[in-house]
């Protein structure tokens, strides 16, 4: 079976044209080829032309506005996928996308800016809030009723906090307690 391409007007075979099911023969209206060329065309212009590039942004940004419960279930289509799954799992072992995973996920839950929270540790000199040693995997440490950062933990005095229910009375009793009982051999 063969199909006239509506960007090169020649006859070509359907197995020319990519699968689309939106089409009512199940392929695409323009052949491969002149689809990869219009592709490069645009990925052309999208990198050498500001106007373009802030049209087509706007252009999509328009798009997902107006069919957003579209675009949402698609994704959730997508994110169903073994391929999807196999993506996130090699994107989330790459270092720089944890690093860039955990500051978003700081500026969502405590509103703590990327450059600020880069400050903040800069300020603690990269260390621990309570015993000082160095921070491998940064904790945030917030109060829970205000939600406002105090600073940066280890993994060991973010967990300890945590068991005190950030009680300053029930840290001075464990201080008492130990205090009283000093080191048992």
């Amino acid at each position: 079976m063969t199909k006239i391409c509506l960007d090169c007007k020649k006859e070509k075979d359907n197995d020319l044209f990519a699968k689309d099911s939106k089409h009512t023969n199940g392929t695409k209206n323009i052949c491969k080829e002149c689809a990869a060329k219009q592709a490069a065309r645009h990925r052309e212009k999208y990198q050498n032309d500001e106007a373009y590039r802030i049209k087509a942004r706007e252009r999509a940004r328009a798009y997902r506005a107006s069919h957003k419960e579209a675009v949402m279930a698609k994704k959730r289509q997508w994110s169903q996928t073994a391929k999807a799954k196999e993506y996130q799992k090699k994107y989330n072992q790459r270092p720089e996308n944890r690093y860039r995973y955990q500051r978003l996920q700081w500026k969502r839950k405590y509103g703590l800016e990327p450059l600020e929270a880069d400050k903040m540790l800069k300020a603690q000199d990269y260390r621990c809030a309570i015993c000082g040693c160095e921070l491998l995997k940064p904790f945030v440490d917030h109060c829970h009723e205000t939600n406002k950062v105090r600073g940066f933990l280890c993994t060991q005095c973010n967990v300890g906090l945590g068991y005190f229910r950030d009680n300053t009375d029930f840290l001075h009793s464990a201080v008492r307690y130990l205090e009283s009982n000093g080191k048992v051999v």
